[in-house]
């Protein structure tokens, strides 16, 4: 960054030097010009000199004697003249011109009239570079000029001390650059150290935020928000693996027992009902992987999202999977099944993934329930409601959001035959979410729980 600025500086004032040399050069020769002006007028007072005729041609009035003596004339003012014959031989010089050789070609001398003085010219002579006007007298031509010496002395005084001063001054400002930056981009580094520090182990460690800065403190800030959700996450996939683990040991232990004693005892009349044990343990095991892969498939999902994000959406009746699931508890269970509050409603969604929902809302209700679960179905303004409700113990106010963790079973189901996994409403709530919608739990009317869903309309 300091050299890309110094580079830029430098060139900058590259270009503005030689901007302000050519202003100051023209602004030079401006003037250079009004004094050539001044001296031909001031000739034309004090010499009484007819200019504009043609050379060759004698002035009204006056005799070519007369005009012989112009050499003369000119010889004896003080300005800087040069009076050139017809073939541009010098006649006379005054002032600076003085042992100048002819300034300029006789054939370039102005003969109009109506101009005084012809076009300003920069010439070289003998001694230094002249800026020179000529016009017509008589026969001759008349040169005014002005050496250019203090000119160009004060342009190349100008040159020499942008030379030094411009590499200088962008010397100057690059190492105030440097040290500006490095002073600003000293904390940032710090953070980068400490962050470059920071393993997994250590993910509870957070960087120190400056003061004084408030765009520094907004990306440390940052930085720790940062921190603080890799460090939660990394907590909840230890403490997710470490569930796992321990839900997936105790079928597998099951089932290895029940295959070393059907081992050791090939011919024990148990045999049968040692293996409808093992294809139950079986069975559990795998609705529980089942569940484990549909919460690591959607974990790349943002839990927060307002809109839906399921692989497969489509406008689908929500009524038609309710009453499919409702029919498929009928068969299964002994519990009432009551769908007299369902109606029509459309949403758009995964059709499997919202089944997978009412089927594990379902299966918690019948779980749990003394007799009878309740499915309601209704539209509302602008999204749909879909509630499942038992006539079970309930559960307390102090749970309605633990109940939605991961493994999460409440001490009142925690026994083997009676509680799941604990991974079907936190799967229920992942899906939910993934379409846009919210899923809680409220109080019954009979004292249970009930679980509304809420999708948008489509």
């Amino acid at each position: 960054m300091t050299l890309v600025a110094t580079a830029v500086t430098l060139c900058i004032l590259g270009v503005a030097a030689v901007v302000m040399l050519a202003v100051q050069e023209r602004q030079l020769f401006d003037a250079v010009d009004v004094s050539l002006t001044e001296t031909v007028q001031q000739v034309q007072d004090d010499l009484d000199v007819d200019f504009g005729t043609a050379p060759g041609t004698a002035p009204v009035g006056e005799s070519p004697a007369e005009s012989a003596s112009l050499a003369d004339r000119v010889e004896a003012t003080t300005s800087s003249l040069q009076l050139l014959s017809a073939s541009g031989e010098v006649l006379s010089a005054s002032g600076s011109l003085e042992g100048e050789t002819a300034l300029i070609d006789v054939n370039d001398a102005t003969d109009d009239a109506s101009e005084v003085i012809g076009e300003f010219a920069t010439v070289d002579g003998r001694s230094a570079r002249f800026r020179v006007a000529a016009a017509a007298v008589n026969d001759e031509v008349l040169v005014a000029g002005y050496s250019l010496a203090d000119v160009d002395q004060s342009i190349a005084n100008q040159r020499r001390v942008l030379l030094v001063a411009i590499p200088l001054v962008s010397a100057l400002l690059g190492g105030l650059i440097w040290v500006v930056l490095g002073r600003a981009l000293k904390p940032v580094e710090a953070m980068r150290s400490e962050v470059s520090r920071i393993s997994g182990a250590e993910l509870s460690r957070r960087v120190a935020v400056p003061e004084g800065t408030a765009e520094l403190a907004s990306l440390a800030s940052t930085m720790n928000d940062m921190l603080e959700r890799l460090d939660a996450s990394a907590t909840r996939q230890n403490q997710f693996v470490s569930d796992a683990a321990h839900e997936l040991r105790s079928p597998l232990a099951g089932i290895r027992g029940q295959l070393e004693v059907n081992l050791t005892h090939p011919d024990a009349p148990e045999r049968a009902e040692s293996e409808q044990s093992i294809l139950a343990e079986t069975v559990r095991l795998q609705a529980l992987v089942d569940n484990l892969l549909t919460l690591a498939r959607s974990g790349a999902a943002s839990p927060t999202a307002t809109t839906p994000t399921p692989a497969h959406s489509v406008a689908l009746d929500l009524d038609d999977l309710v009453l499919e699931e409702a029919a498929n508890l009928r068969r299964s269970s002994a519990k009432a099944i009551n769908i007299e509050a369902v109606s029509a409603a459309q949403v758009r969604g995964d059709g499997e993934q919202l089944r997978r929902v009412i089927r594990n809302l379902a299966d918690n209700a019948v779980r749990h329930s003394n007799s009878t679960v309740w499915f309601a179905l209704t539209e509302e303004p602008g999204s749909v409601r879909l509630t499942v409700t038992d006539d079970g113990p309930g559960i307390a106010p102090d749970h309605s959001e633990a109940v939605f963790d991961r493994f999460t079973r409440l001490d009142e189901s925690r026994a083997r035959d009676a509680g799941g996994s604990g991974l079907g409403l936190a799967i229920s709530r992942e899906i939910v979410q993934r379409h846009g919608g919210s899923i809680r739990l409220d109080t019954a009317h009979v004292g249970g729980a009930r679980f509304v869903v809420e999708l948008p309309s489509p």
